[in-house]
């Protein structure tokens, strides 16, 4: 494999348009859904109100990680903001498509992460490179990720 993929991808996230504009979209379905309902008034716009908290809510917590980097094995690293960082290996449950990448991390302490990566939330040719390690790399870094072989193919 060519040296380009021994370095670092460093993967500096930025909110998706794509991603807003889904979610509300859901939200506002469901609060039209409620709207139309056969319920109580102060029941509606409670729920509508509760709808708006929580669309508002996800909505700021679009990227818990900002910055994330993967180095040569199955190595990464979360930064929630410069000083805090959480070091993750990937797991078999990573999804990758040519629109979407979602990454399924695990910290030391078995607790699960989950990053969802649409193209524009990264730079063009960032966001292809992370598929093509995804694609090439991933089954070789989860069959042994304590192989020095792992090392020698990025």
């Amino acid at each position: 494999m060519s040296k380009e993929y021994v370095t670092p991808l460093i993967l500096e996230l930025k909110p998706s348009a794509v991603y807003r504009f889904y979610l509300t979209f859901i939200y506002l379905l469901a609060a039209i859904a409620v709207v139309y309902a056969d319920l109580f008034l102060l029941f509606q716009v409670s729920v509508v109100l509760f709808l708006i908290i929580f669309w508002f809510i996800q909505i700021r917590r679009a990227i818990p990680y900002p910055r994330l980097i993967w180095s040569g094995r199955n190595s990464w690293q979360l930064y929630k903001s410069e000083r805090e960082c959480v070091e993750v290996h990937l797991t078999p449950m990573s999804f990758c498509a040519s629109w979407l990448v979602i990454l399924a991390l695990e910290t030391e302490a078995n607790e699960k992460i989950n990053i969802t990566i649409l193209p524009d939330s990264l730079d063009a040719e960032i966001f292809r490179q992370l598929r093509v390690r995804l694609r090439i790399l991933k089954p070789k870094l989860l069959t042994d990720p304590d192989s020095a072989q792992a090392d020698e193919d990025i």
